[in-house]
């Protein structure tokens, strides 16, 4: 059985993606393990938000690469959308997925896996004009529940990085807003 630990960094945005994510590796037969501990898959979720942020994401991946060498390392999130290239260079990172791809890694995972997949799928993510969302089953690793309803900014703030790391704004419809709201409910 293939065990993964995942690392999130940042935002309740990315809390809220890693918890779905994990769930869905989970409805798929992979073995959540936390990140430290000997796991044949290390995905770190990482921050761009602030220059500290932007370093213990760099920090977090030379972690997993020391203590768990052997694994398939694949990082995502904000730093590799706006700076690929520092990451990929990064010793034992496998693959490098943007925020408009990391929703997509349990599907991409067996192609991972067998090394049939590109080392880099960052795609631009200003072209995202949908709101992506995400499938989620439970929120049992928090004591609550976080709900993803809008992502991007519009703003273009000058000392500001998240219109470029997470696009344009996109809302989730207001009738899935509810829908998931009773699904965190009953849960």
């Amino acid at each position: 059985m293939t065990t993964i630990a995942v690392a999130t960094l940042g935002c309740k945005v990315n809390q809220f993606e890693s918890e779905a994510l994990l769930d869905a590796l989970e409805q798929r037969g992979y073995t959540i393990v936390p990140f430290g501990k000997s796991a044949d898959i290390t995905i770190i979720n990482t921050c761009a938000v602030t220059q500290r942020a932007d370093f213990q994401s760099r920090q977090m991946v030379r972690r997993a690469s020391r203590s768990n060498p052997n694994a398939l390392i694949i990082v995502t999130g904000c730093s590799p959308q706006v700076e690929p290239d520092t990451f990929i260079k990064m010793k034992g990172v496998g693959y490098l997925l943007g925020n408009g791809e990391k929703n997509q890694i349990p599907d991409f995972l067996p192609l991972m896996q067998k090394g049939e997949f590109p080392r880099v799928q960052v795609g631009d993510i200003q072209k995202d004009t949908l709101f992506s969302e995400i499938p989620f089953h439970s929120f049992h690793r928090h004591t609550r529940a976080f709900l993803k309803i809008q992502d991007g900014c519009n703003a273009y703030c000058s000392y500001c990085i998240v219109p470029h790391a997470r696009g344009r704004s996109r809302s989730l419809q207001s009738e899935r807003v509810v829908e998931n709201l009773k699904i965190l409910k009953k849960k």
